[in-house]
């Protein structure tokens, strides 16, 4: 409110506050190099590049929210059924396995448009540049003809928000509850589950929902789009630095198994947690892999390869996602 003498000019400029952008040295195509069983560090038989990546902000408050990719194009069959082909984005440039080993798995069962994560939920809040290194090789296990005379094609995708796309919940089960505090995927989250902004919220939602003092390190996460659909639910758990140093071989970090695709995430999904329970933990049942800790802080996760996974402590309490894409906690 002022009077004619007191006006004063205002001037508001609007935009979008942030940008990214990634560089990873264009296609991948079977013509950049002749693939044979190798290691990934074989210059002339293995694929390295340097990816650097670029968020820009510009806004004065709030993080943004990065993901990236590898898509595949196309890929020969005799790759595609190969548990070898493998891919890995670390932070140091000597091997696929130095550094920080950021993301790794394999192409098999891998087809058209078929994305493996790379970054995932990257969070920044301010203007940086990372470099990473990306390995793609066909490891020196494999024996199978089948793997000579395929060819592919991957590129590199990603996108960033500054509005995250994911939510959490601790939607614990009841049998006496409205839409019996389940999350499916294709469906809009029932107002009557409680989402939360961190995973930290979740966990303690959990703790007090089940009762007892001791720390819950598991939750749901779901990806939610323009309309509020959930397209994707994952169990997210944490490898406490005190887990991990109690227990030889785990790795202390936050790490999600996906669910409710039938089972196309599998394979990412042991890596996952073999990386964060160490192999000498797991056991490997064919179709069934799981990873446990006993004793009193017990952590426990299993993936199956018809998309369900779970991770559970000692008590019997557990989050999962069946095959289908229905989620709770119980």
């Amino acid at each position: 409110v002022s009077n004619n003498s007191q006006n004063t000019a205002v001037t508001f400029t609007t935009g979008a506050g942030f940008s990214c952008s990634a560089n990873g040295g264009g296609n991948i195509t079977s013509s950049d190099v002749q693939l044979v069983p190798t290691t990934c560090t074989d210059t002339a038989r293995a694929i390295k590049r340097t990816v650097t990546v670029s968020p820009t902000i510009t806004q004065n408050n709030g993080d943004i929210y990065l993901d990236m990719w590898l898509k595949v194009n196309s890929i020969g069959s005799g790759l595609s059924n190969s548990q070898n082909f493998k891919y890995a984005l670390t932070t140091d440039g000597t091997s696929c396995t130095s550094g920080t080993v950021v993301a790794e798995g394999n192409f098999n069962g891998a087809t058209t448009n078929t994305e493996k994560t790379l970054l995932h939920e990257k969070t920044y809040s301010s203007t940086t540049t990372e470099t990473y290194y990306l390995w793609i090789w066909l490891d020196a296990a494999e024996t199978d003809s089948a793997t000579q005379g395929q060819s592919f094609n991957i590129s590199l995708g990603g996108s960033c928000t500054n509005q995250s796309p994911y939510v959490y919940t601790a939607n614990f089960y009841s049998s006496g509850a409205t839409d019996y505090n389940q999350v499916v995927i294709g469906n809009v989250i029932s107002n009557n589950i409680i989402q939360y902004s961190t995973k930290e919220a979740a966990m303690e939602a959990l703790k007090i929902t089940i009762g007892g003092a001791t720390d819950r390190p598991y939750y749901l996460k779901h990806r939610l789009n323009s309309s509020n659909v959930v397209t994707e639910t994952y169990v997210g758990f944490v490898v406490t630095p005190a887990m991990a140093s109690a227990n030889s071989g785990m790795t202390a970090g936050t790490y999600y198994l996906k669910g409710g695709d039938s089972g196309s995430a599998y394979s990412d999904n042991i890596t996952t947690i073999i990386s964060a329970f160490g192999s000498s933990r797991c056991t490997d049942n064919s179709s069934f892999y799981e990873c446990t800790v006993s004793g009193t802080s017990a952590l426990n996760a299993n993936v199956a390869n018809t998309g369900a996974v779970r991770v559970y402590d000692n008590q019997s309490h557990t989050c999962a996602v069946n095959g289908s894409g229905r989620s709770n906690c119980s």
